[in-house]
């Protein structure tokens, strides 16, 4: 199964579009100093601490989506008067 998913979802799937978005929203020089940044410890740290953040969060937020869809679905709730 997590061959599947990383065939599917894996970090190989976007890749390009994430290396495009930062190339795109960072100049040559910032992007140095961003990786001379990324290798001091406590960044390290705050990246790490915020992986494991997301990655603690992600069944609450799972369970949340998947909540607001089916009371969305059952009428629970309205879309914006504006989209009807």
């Amino acid at each position: 199964m997590q061959e599947g998913v990383e065939r599917g979802a894996g970090w190989a799937t976007i890749e390009d579009k994430y290396i495009a978005r930062i190339e795109a929203s960072f100049s040559e020089s910032e992007l140095k100093e961003l990786l001379k940044l990324s290798k001091q410890p406590p960044i390290q740290k705050l990246l790490q601490n915020e992986i494991q953040l997301y990655t603690d969060v992600s069944e609450q937020r799972r369970k949340l989506m998947f909540r607001f869809w089916d009371d969305y679905n059952s009428g629970k709730i309205l879309p914006p008067a504006e989209l009807l």
